[in-house]
């Protein structure tokens, strides 16, 4: 069973470069990142990655980004060994078997999600991670995967604030609550729920935006769906020299298949 992917055109294709603003990544974005220290696979596989967040080594080149949320939920977004790995959240959590943790998950295939199986294991330098997912009509990979270092804790204190420095993509965080910008047709809302590492976004939903940033009152897309997703926090570093926060979302959890899959960067201000 598939559905055709929608990504959202009015989102820049930015993601992680200094500068660059509140940017997002869409069905063709590439994204970067500074990566940190390793960490070591002798260690149980599920209870290190479980609420952490990953990323290629190879990030200059494009870079995969994956989320595992405090429940063991995958998602992924990015461009590995020459493909897509485009992973919206399956309905079960990683299970762990020898030095493999699988989990269920949607595969980007084409313009269509396909259901499979997503797969993490250790790498044998004791250091990196291998992604890779497999569905019916496709499959995708990649071995360089390491543990983010600059995430931070989403404390509420961290977390409050002004992200985004362009009108058509800022958010607000208050508490549990993030309210913003998405594209120059969409207002949207969602609530936060901080982990460790990770942040579990739930109730995020849409509305078109008012005349002041759509004056052609252009209706929002993604209005009348509730989309969920999992978040994290950037410390300050020389590409951000207050963080950022950065959120990969789809419709998988009210959709019987996935139509969206995004993910955004927000710079804080």
């Amino acid at each position: 069973m598939s559905k055709k992917l929608t990504l959202p055109c009015a989102v820049l294709s930015c993601f992680f470069i200094a500068g660059c603003g509140g940017g997002g990544s869409g069905s063709s974005g590439s994204s970067s990142a500074s990566t940190g220290s390793s960490v070591n696979t002798a260690a149980p596989l599920a209870p290190v990655l479980a609420d952490n967040v990953l990323v290629s080594n190879s990030y200059a080149a494009d870079g995969v980004f994956a989320t595992i949320n405090q429940a063991g939920i995958v998602r992924a977004f990015g461009t590995g060994s020459g493909q897509n790995v485009r992973i919206a959240a399956g309905s079960t959590p990683l299970s762990l078997t020898g030095n493999t943790a699988s989990a269920s998950g949607w595969l980007v295939s084409g313009s269509t999600f396909e259901p499979g199986t997503v797969t993490l294991s250790g790498n044998a330098d004791g250091t990196t991670y291998t992604i890779a997912a497999q569905a019916t009509g496709t499959q995708a990979s990649d071995s360089s995967m390491e543990v983010l270092s600059t995430v931070i804790a989403p404390t509420p204190g961290a977390l409050a604030g002004q992200y985004g420095i362009v009108s058509t993509s800022a958010v607000t965080i208050d508490g549990t609550s993030l309210t913003g910008t998405y594209g120059n047709t969409c207002m949207w809302s969602a609530t936060l729920s901080p982990n460790a590492k990770t942040i579990d976004v739930t109730d995020i939903t849409f509305r078109t935006a008012g005349t002041t940033l759509n004056p052609n009152a252009i209706a929002c897309a993604y209005a009348g769906k509730t989309y969920t997703g999992t978040a994290f926090l950037l410390g300050p570093s020389a590409a951000y020299p207050k963080g950022a926060f950065d959120i990969i979302f789809d419709d998988s959890a009210t959709s019987p298949v996935p139509a969206t899959l995004t993910m955004y960067n927000f710079i804080k201000q």
